[in-house]
């Protein structure tokens, strides 16, 4: 039995001296990622440091899935930061969805989302299109799982993400509509 208990130690600790690696190598699109889903660079640099608490706390996380994982992790304590105000616009955004038609679907392109700055971000979107825009539009995430994250409703996800390229990329989306070159709006994710 001490040998197992043993063995699990040193897997935890392989992983976390591993989790800890990918941090360091990823800190610059870690620190983008929490800015653009909190606005604020203080709380942000936070949330990497709560991030790392918890996944240091995860026992064993394959190696396959160590990246996502720590930007889950990333995403989460982001999301937390500002839970609050998030249920509260995904109440009124609920509201907004029943009543009025939904805007028309926009395909992303996760490069052109990353190409955008946390301060552009956070200045033209609030903190549940932010949120939805990161989890899902950039991230990846499914619509159930980033509304898992963001605890709302899950097709507001696809809304919120939708409204939050039209907004950040309208001048794109506008020009493009007009021609028929393919762009940010034909992109498929």
């Amino acid at each position: 039995m001490e040998i197992r208990t043993t063995a699990s130690v040193e897997c935890a600790s392989f992983a976390s001296i591993s989790l800890r690696q990918i941090f360091e190598r990823e800190m610059s699109d870690l620190l983008w990622l929490a800015k653009a889903i909190v606005g604020d660079p203080l709380v942000a640099e936070s949330c990497i440091a709560g991030a790392k608490l918890r996944a240091d706390g995860s026992s064993y996380v394959d190696p396959n899935w160590r990246d996502l994982w720590i930007r889950r992790c990333v995403a989460r304590e982001a999301v937390e930061k500002n839970c609050e105000e998030i249920k509260r616009i995904a109440a009124n955004n609920m509201r907004d969805a029943i009543c009025k038609r939904p805007p028309d679907p926009v395909a992303w392109d996760k490069e052109a989302i990353r190409s955008l700055t946390p301060t552009k971000i956070s200045e033209s979107l609030n903190v549940f299109e932010r949120s939805a825009l990161i989890l899902h539009g950039y991230l990846g995430f499914s619509a159930h799982d980033s509304a898992t994250l963001t605890d709302c409703h899950w097709s507001l996800i696809e809304y919120a993400c939708s409204s939050a390229i039209r907004r950040l990329f309208s001048e794109q989306i506008e020009a493009e509509e007009g021609s028929a070159k393919p762009g940010v709006s034909e992109v498929i994710a």
